[in-house]
């Protein structure tokens, strides 16, 4: 991980609506966010997958992929403050904070507090740990997951 976000910005000509929509639904499946009209960030480099892309639908027009270092920004927004706003980390965050205290509770059966967190987990964007913020209970979440796990398949191995 280069601890870069890249600022995909494009400019496709209206005749080109079908193209730019084909682009806008590309860089969505590779979890890019909006930023703002005709420009996504990610913090994954897309100059490859872009340039496949481009090659394979040749899209009119211009895409310009700048990369952000780890002091840089957008606007007022540092990278970190950036990338908590667009994924929805805070929001995140607490879900996964929820799910290791009812993992500490045990109140519920192991196989429901699984699904729980593989229902959070497929919301995660995975960012790299360098990008993420202080705080961040994600990988305090995946050990209590993992305790779960072995748990429970101990109990079927046991069986």
């Amino acid at each position: 991980m280069d601890k870069r976000i890249y600022l995909i910005t494009y400019d496709i000509p209206e005749k080109a609506r079908v193209k730019r929509d084909q682009l806008r639904n590309f860089l969505l499946r590779i979890d890019a966010r909006l930023l703002q009209e005709s420009t996504f960030l990610t913090p994954y480099n897309p100059r490859e997958l872009i340039n496949e892309f481009n090659q394979k639908y040749k899209v009119p027009g211009t895409i310009i992929i700048s990369d952000i270092g780890p002091d840089g920004g957008v606007g007022e927004m540092n990278i970190q403050d950036l990338l908590v706003k667009l994924y929805s980390l805070e929001d995140l965050n607490d879900k996964y904070e929820e799910f290791i205290k009812n993992a500490r509770k045990k109140k519920r059966p192991v196989r429901s507090l699984l699904f729980e967190y593989l229902s959070i987990l497929k919301n995660d964007p995975q960012l790299p740990f360098s990008l993420l913020p202080v705080g961040w209970l994600g990988e305090k979440a995946y050990l209590a997951y993992e305790k779960l796990r072995r748990k429970y398949i101990n109990s079927y191995a046991a069986a």
